[in-house]
């Protein structure tokens, strides 16, 4: 399966049909394979999103991977103390 694209917008007003999305493929029996090359804008929501789906593909035994973050992306992770590579590995 190919990698699910984000929205340029990762935030609390597409959080609901983004997830929707990752629910979706984990249905499908597929990885959460995550490509963030077009996010231009993301908040506290987007984040939470992000880690809440890594836990539920954690928690199904399927993979996860987020690709092509960009430094936006990356320095919210930093703002927020989240090291960006080990962050979707976290546990809350």
């Amino acid at each position: 399966m190919s990698a699910i694209g984000l929205p340029e917008e990762l935030t609390i007003y597409n959080a609901s049909a983004t997830a929707a999305l990752f629910d979706a493929r984990l249905a499908e029996g597929g990885d959460l394979d995550l490509d963030a090359a077009s996010v231009v804008e993301v908040d506290a929501a987007g984040i939470q999103l992000l880690l809440a789906a890594r836990r539920h593909a954690a928690a199904l035994q399927r993979g996860f991977s987020l690709c092509n973050a960009p430094a936006s992306l990356q320095s919210t992770f930093a703002l927020l103390g989240l090291s960006f590579d080990a962050a979707p590995e976290a546990s809350a």
